[in-house]
Parts: structure tokens; sequence; C-alpha cells
């Protein structure tokens, strides 16, 4: 296969890439303008939600007596009512929990407390090979691969996401 006969290949990549292109802006465009429409709609319906939930707890933290039993009541597809809370637990310090878990439940510590000890592979690759060699680490997929990408401008980079995606899909169906 010579030079002359990957770029007449390239020109066609470029050439369908092109039209893949201009097919995502239009997309692209259409979906900006549809999100123009529709958003002062959506914003109008989530301050009318936003209200009207407030209005409803209010009603409901006045009218407590109504909710001793049952606790909750389901109203047009809405469970309403009152629960106890979850509650959240707070601390000032985790080290300071950690020594007292130690010092009062030694025996549940390894329960109480995670401890995440795993090796940060962006820090590895910075090393040099004789030092990861001595970890027992190596690196592989170093040698020449083909390169086929674009000088990428924003819409390029929405095309690719999608060539990403037909690429994952096409890897899951194998």
């Amino acid at each position: 296969m010579s030079l002359d006969n990957i770029e007449r290949l390239t020109k066609e990549h470029a050439r369908d890439r092109e039209v893949l292109a201009e097919r995502v802006r239009v997309l692209h465009e259409e979906l900006e303008a549809a999100r123009r429409r529709k958003l002062p709609g959506i914003k109008s319906a989530v301050s009318a939600a936003r209200d009207s939930k407030l209005r409803l707890a209010s009603a409901i933290e006045h009218e407590k007596g109504v909710f001793e039993k049952p606790r909750t009541r389901v109203f047009h597809g809405i469970k309403v009512g009152l629960q106890k809370a979850k509650g959240k637990l707070q601390y000032v310090s985790a080290e300071k929990v950690v020594e007292l878990i130690r010092k009062h439940f030694a025996d549940q510590a390894d329960v109480l407390i995670k401890t995440t000890e795993k090796p940060v592979k962006s820090a590895l690759q910075q090393l040099p090979a004789a030092d990861l060699k001595k970890l027992g680490c190596t690196i592989t997929g170093t040698g020449d691969q083909v390169v086929i990408e674009p000088i990428n401008t924003e819409i390029d980079e929405l095309v690719d996401a999608l060539l990403k995606d037909s690429d994952d899909d096409m890897e899951d169906d194998e």
C-alpha cells in the first residue's frame, strides 16, 4: 500500500467526518433552539412546584395531629405525612473519632474504621522504568499505534464523543 493510497483513504475519512460533523452541528443547533424555547416554561414549572411543596409542607407542619395513625398517606400519587428523620452523623475531627474508636472499641475497629491503601497510577507512571521494575510494575502498550485524529474544534469533540460511544458499543457487542 502506498502513501498515495493512505492519502486517498484519509481524504475519504475526512469527507465522512465532515458529513458527520455537519449533522451533529445541525442537531446541536436544534437542541439549543429547543432548550431556549422550553427553558422559561421549565423554570416556571420548577418555581411553581417548589412553591406548592413549601405550602404543602407548611400545612402538614400545622396539621401534625391528622398524621398520628397512619403517619403517612398517599394522595394523587404523592406520599405525605410525617416520618422519623434519619439524622446526620457529625464530628469535628475524623482523626479524633478514629483514635477514640481504637481506645473504646478496639475489637470493632476493623468494622468502624475504613482503611484504603492503593497505588496511585498517575504518580507511578512518572517513575523511571528501573524504579517501576523494583515495584513489580510494568507499562504495556507503549509500541507504535495508528493515529487518526483531526485538529479538534468544538464540533470535532462532539463527533469524537459519538465515535467513541460507537466504538464502545461495538466492543460490548463482541
